[in-house]
């Protein structure tokens, strides 16, 4: 990283299998975590952390919600859910490269699809 000025975190495990709990939160929230201070020890002045709609959850019957509302962690259905919001709440996350913060713009697509 050293030499960049942004970084762009896209990279999650996605699996709706329960067994994978383990791997979802090493992947997620570790990686997450592992990659946005290797971020803050090169120098890098902006962070776009890629999410999920799913960290956002579902908000009251008949209620439209943005990025801004945030389900609590028992109404989120599975582990990848509760993965991708503790990567971006400030649980893998620290300092100047938290998820939401000045320096960390964290992003809540619909689907994301890559290889």
């Amino acid at each position: 990283m050293q030499g960049c000025e942004l970084l762009f975190h896209v990279a999650a495990h996605y699996s709706l299998w329960q067994a994978d709990r383990e791997r979802l939160y090493h992947s997620n929230v570790l990686g997450t975590r592992n990659i946005l201070a290797a971020a803050r020890r090169a120098g890098i002045e902006r962070t776009v952390y890629t999410s999920s709609v799913a960290a956002i959850g579902v908000g009251p019957a008949a209620t439209p919600v943005d990025e801004t509302y945030q389900s609590p962690m028992e109404k989120l259905v599975g582990y990848y859910k509760q993965s991708k919001v503790f990567s971006g709440t400030g649980g893998a996350t620290s300092s100047s490269h938290r998820a939401g913060s000045g320096n960390c713009q964290p992003e809540y697509p619909h689907w994301c699809l890559g290889y």
